[in-house]
């Protein structure tokens, strides 16, 4: 009796060792980080709040293509959800979420330029992380 529990926790174990060894975690392409950080830089030109929607709109997007067509229907929140964990920058991506969130739902939310210049810096940040 005292073998078959040995012998199930040393199959437990390797099959874990297995399943971290052979997991792959999902990557963005390299063409698709540089597609998606080119357009959220073209961003630049745009009336700052506009800015910020826009370039939350390309950055949303580009991290959907890392996952099957099963997004279609999820949330720009969800999408950052399954990808939680694999920015460095993290609180402020969902900072810049929020603020987005304002931005797209609220009359007259203030936004400087210097809000949307850091929000392109931080998705771009961001999408570089993903490769």
């Amino acid at each position: 009796m005292i073998y078959f529990f040995l012998g199930l926790i040393i199959v437990l174990i390797l099959a874990g060792i297995a399943i971290l060894v052979f997991h792959k975690k999902k990557k963005l392409s390299l063409e698709a980080c540089s597609l998606g950080c080119q357009k959220i830089k073209n961003t630049q030109n745009l009336d700052p709040a506009h800015a910020i929607l826009e370039s939350h709109k390309i950055f949303v997007s580009t991290i959907k293509g890392m996952f099957s067509p099963d997004t279609g229907d999820m949330t720009a929140a969800e999408i950052l959800s399954q990808v939680s964990g694999c920015f460095k920058n993290e609180h402020e991506i969902w900072q810049f979420h929020r603020l987005r969130n304002q931005i797209a739902h609220q009359m007259d939310v203030p936004v400087s330029y210097e809000d949307s210049q850091a929000a392109r810096l931080a998705f771009i940040r961001a999408l570089r992380d993903l490769v």
